[in-house]
This record gives structure tokens, C-alpha cells and sequence, in this order.
């Protein structure tokens, strides 16, 4: 996954906030599916 996600990050078309936010949403999802699955 972090192999597919590498090119997106050198690319500059894309704004460092919105690939930051794209980031942060994944790890939330990450984190909540951890945390459903171990609840």
C-alpha cells in the first residue's frame, strides 16, 4: 500500500494539504477498523 502511495506524494499537481488529508483520513480508517475489530 505505501508502494502505491509513494508516486501520488512526488507528484506536485497535487497540494501538500489535500495529500496530507487524503493521509489522515486513511490512517482514521486504519485506526477505526483496528479498534472495531479488536472491540
Amino acid at each position: 500500500m505505501l508502494l502505491a502511495v509513494k508516486p501520488i506524494l512526488h507528484k506536485p499537481f497535487l497540494k501538500e494539504r489535500k495529500i496530507n488529508s487524503l493521509i489522515a483520513v486513511v490512517v482514521l480508517l486504519v485506526i477505526a477498523s483496528i479498534v472495531s475489530f479488536n472491540g
